[in-house]
């Protein structure tokens, strides 16, 4: 397939890895010639994906390339106070449909613009500023979605205090909204309220998150009897990662939202669950794991309860399947996964995805929280479909790195039903260097 080209031509230059790290990076060299207190760094990233059977269409193929470049300057005013800059420029070349997604293109733009003071060089008080990014446990339900070509950032004022026993962030948040060819901002009575608490000593040989998220939207929604209002939401929070045995972990995420949409009562749960077990304390044999995760949907529309999980605004890709068709809502999914490194610097892993439906009477929402198909009489099976993925990742040196997948859906009961019905397949190659 051609999206495989890029990967073969840069096997086939085994100069690539036998450069030594410094002679790669420009920013080093660049920093020679600056005082201390400034520092730049960047980042370019290429990846041409291309899927087949979109939306199962048969015949519906897409194949582009997605550019992205990150201009990095950090100000490091004293011991204490730091201004960091990000820049970043992004592009999709040969996509076909129109308008272009905004996830896709954003021409130069800004999307981190804060300083930072930090009462010592670990832990204490820090207190963050400005544009940021905001990533929480592994990014469920709040992260910067970097897999994407533009990313997420926040216009946010974030406060933390951390020790050996515990570590307390809270903010005040606006995402920052994408628009090409237009300076980005955040959206007025968009807001996200969080407290995020970290407990690494409470429980043995684990660490217990707890956190609360209030999530404000202000533009005019319909509630199910039709009246138009607000959204109001609440999210609490309990996470446990930990280990029974020095090769067998665990994690645990229990999510309890609340609160209303126009005059319709929120009540929605997820639930998050992982086991792993490492065959070997060495690296070169594999990992395996299995998840199992829920997302409650609404059972009963026109009742008045909303009971589709929100969630919120997370790093999405991967978590259920690596052609991100399905997202935290109205859905359950099994997924056992080996990961396994027969070289320190390549990793592959094998992923099996088996996708169902909380409710039927509610519909199938991607990883970007976007309805995808429904069929609101409750007459389609529950089964969505399987998925199988391929990941595999090369560390040429800790500049350069590339990357390369390949996933394919088989379609189960409602996927035959709800759309065409055609199988779908997706595979990328990637390829970031860190200057």
């Amino acid at each position: 397939m051609r999206y495989f080209i890029l990967l073969l031509l840069l096997f086939a230059c085994p100069s690539y890895g036998q450069q030594k790290d410094a002679d790669l990076s420009i920013a080093s060299e660049i920093n020679k010639h600056l005082p201390e207190w400034i520092r730049v760094g960047g980042e370019y990233r290429f990846r041409a994906e291309g899927f087949s059977g979109i939306r199962g269409k048969e015949g519906a193929n897409d194949l582009y390339y997605l550019s992205r470049v990150r201009l990095d300057l950090t100000l490091k005013l004293s011991k204490r106070w730091k201004i960091f800059l990000q820049g970043q420029d992004a592009h999709v070349f040969g996509f076909v449909g129109r308008p272009i997604p905004l996830i896709h293109q954003d021409a130069m733009d800004l999307r981190q613009a804060y300083i930072e003071w930090r009462q010592k060089d670990k832990g204490g008080f820090t207190f963050k500023l400005g544009r940021q990014e905001l990533n929480y446990g592994d990014q469920r339900l709040l992260g910067s979605l970097n897999w994407t070509n533009t990313a997420r950032s926040f216009d946010a004022v974030k406060m933390a205090y951390s020790n050996d026993k515990v570590a307390v962030d809270l903010f005040a948040a606006s995402v920052v909204k994408i628009q090409d060819s237009v300076f980005d901002k955040h959206g007025d009575g968009n807001n996200l309220y969080g407290a995020y608490v970290q407990l690494p000593k409470t429980v043995k040989s684990a660490t217990w998150n707890n956190y609360f998220f209030y999530k404000t939207e202000r533009p005019m929604v319909r509630s199910e009897d039709g009246r138009l209002g607000t959204t109001s939401l609440y999210t609490v929070g309990t996470n446990l990662v930990g280990k029974f045995s020095p090769r067998i972990g665990y994690e645990i995420d229990l999510m309890l939202q609340r609160g209303s949409f126009s005059n319709d009562s929120i009540r929605a749960y997820a639930i998050h669950t992982k086991l792993y077990r490492e065959l070997s304390s060495k690296e070169t044999v594999p990992t395996v794991f299995v998840e199992y995760n829920v997302a409650s949907g609404d059972e009963r529309p026109g009742d008045g309860i909303r009971g589709t999980f929100d969630q919120l605004f997370p790093t999405g890709h991967v978590r259920y399947g690596l052609m991100d068709q399905v997202g935290l809502k109205n859905m359950h999914n099994v997924w056992l996964g080996t990961v396994w490194k027969p070289h320190k610097k390549l990793k592959l892993q094998f992923d099996y995805h088996s996708l169902w439906l909380y409710s039927r009477r509610d519909g199938l929402y991607n990883a970007g929280g976007a309805l995808v198909a429904r069929i609101p009489d409750g007459s389609a099976p529950r089964h969505i479909a399987h998925e199988v993925d391929l990941r595999v990742t090369y560390d040429f040196n800790k500049y350069i790195q590339l990357e390369g997948g390949y996933g394919h859906w088989i379609p189960g009961g409602f996927w035959k039903k709800a759309t065409p019905g055609s199988s779908q397949s997706f595979g990328y190659t990637m390829l970031t260097y860190k200057f």
